[in-house]
């Protein structure tokens, strides 16, 4: 959350004094969520449940924070991810677990599935499959109410990726107009399935958004079950009164367990996503910056080989293969890569192979590199070996981004792989320090914030 963001919700949710007893209530709820969810995905490994897996892994504090705030008389709406709604709200465990296995005794009969949950006894209107599918459904409730003068609250949640549908924009257009009795929670985990926000608007502060239709909305810290709850019951209280529909943007992160092969902000595809477009990163800016501490921390890949001795270098000049338009290859040096915050790295790069291929590079740049790095994986190679430039005593090549599966607690994915291949001086290295080469790369790669 920005520091402004930060401070509009503060505003909102004002200063919480939160009595021990309560709050150790609340943290037990978000337990019940979590166990139930875990022992979920175990069923779900099993293949003891059918269907697709949505979890509410990581958003507990949420659903906890806001239904504490509720009346028995009030409607909650959710989405395809509302085991933790159900629970909170009062639907029995026993019949969440047959709805997933698709028993009778379920809360719908077997016939709803983990996306469809209901039950009317507890005012818990689904699990709704469709994105932004359950907005018309609180909009109807809370109309229904207000033209009954019944002094209810339909509390709608829905993730960020509802936003891009029109149901969204139309729903939020009549609550405000119909000033209905309605509560927006927006869960916003920054990549609704899969496609982080800053890919899918242009405006990622949802809360201003809803703002636009004259609905008072606040950011709320959603990892913070007490600032949700405080946050929450000022808006509900709000609402009840006939202050017309309030929206609340419920920021948490996505996690791993988010869904099977999700892989969140991390990894290459994280980097790259959360970044304006103008200044995405390209793959070979990141190699390039993996590859030069892993070279500072493995000196026998870093310098040259002379008059019959290694002579390591106390700088990493990484040599870019760059093929020049008109056949060819060179190898200028980006100096002191190891040194060079990414963005600066990533200009840098630019401004080398631009260079590179105008024609216009510097002597230095062609004599000092003291590694060289390759990514034929641009040109589609999946992987190779190449050939050392003497008198440097390493050569390390990177290929093709691909999509490989992979396991992640027991559950099946798909992620991004590239192979990283190392030739070097046997005079100088060994397959001991090239492994430990190549695996702080992988390491570096894997924990892209240490770049």
């Amino acid at each position: 959350m920005s520091a402004e963001r930060a401070v509009r919700a503060e505003r909102f949710a004002g200063r919480i004094a939160a009595n021990p007893d309560h709050a150790r209530s609340l943290l037990h709820q978000m337990l019940r969520v979590r166990r139930f969810e875990e022992k979920y995905v175990e069923l779900y490994r099993a293949a003891k449940i059918r269907g697709f897996m949505h979890v509410y892994i990581g958003e507990e504090a949420v659903a906890a924070g806001v239904l504490a705030t509720l009346e028995p008389e009030d409607a909650v709406v959710a989405t395809y991810r509302e085991h933790g709604h159900a629970l909170l709200r009062g639907v029995a465990a026993g019949a969440i677990l047959a709805a997933m296995y698709g028993f009778e005794q379920g809360c719908c009969r077997g016939r709803g599935g983990s996306m469809h949950l209901f039950d009317a006894a507890t005012r818990f209107f689904g699990g709704n499959a469709i994105v932004a599918g359950g907005l018309p459904l609180a909009i109807g409730l809370a109309l229904a109410d207000k033209m009954a003068g019944r002094s209810r609250v339909t509390a709608c949640f829905f993730g960020e990726g509802a936003v891009a549908e029109g149901a969204f924009h139309e729903n939020l257009n009549l609550a405000a107009l119909w000033q209905l009795p309605v509560l927006f929670c927006c869960e916003n985990n920054l990549y609704a399935m899969g496609t982080a926000l800053a890919r899918s608007e242009s405006q990622t502060d949802i809360a201003l958004k809803a703002a636009a239709y004259e609905i008072p909305a606040w950011p709320v810290d959603g990892m913070d079950v007490l600032a949700v709850e405080e946050a929450t019951r000022r808006a509900v209280a709000a609402v009840r009164v006939g202050a017309g529909p309030h929206f609340l943007e419920e920021d948490h992160p996505a996690l791993p367990e988010h869904h099977p092969g999700f892989a969140g902000g991390t990894g290459l595809d994280g980097a790259v996503q959360l970044r304006p477009i103008a200044e995405w990163l390209v793959p070979a800016a990141l190699l390039l910056k993996a590859s030069a501490p892993a070279a500072r921390d493995v000196p026998e890949v870093n310098g040259f080989f002379t008059e019959g001795s290694f002579q390591p270098s106390a700088a990493v000049h990484l040599g870019v293969a760059v093929a020049l338009r008109r056949g060819g290859l060179v190898a200028p040096a980006l100096h002191d890569a190891d040194a060079l915050p990414l963005e600066v790295l990533m200009k840098q790069l630019r401004d080398l192979v631009s260079r590179a291929r105008g024609g216009r590079l510097q002597r230095a740049e062609m004599a000092d590199p003291t590694l060289t790095v390759t990514n034929l994986g641009e040109l589609g190679v999946e992987s190779f070996f190449g050939v050392i430039y003497p008198p440097q005593v390493a050569l390390v090549g990177f290929g093709r981004v691909r999509e490989e599966p992979w396991t992640r607690n027991g559950l099946l994915g798909v992620r991004p792989a590239i192979t990283a291949t190392l030739s070097a001086d046997h005079r100088v290295s060994d397959g001991l320090r090239g492994g430990r080469f190549l695996a702080r790369i992988d390491e570096l790669m894997q924990n892209l914030e240490e770049l």
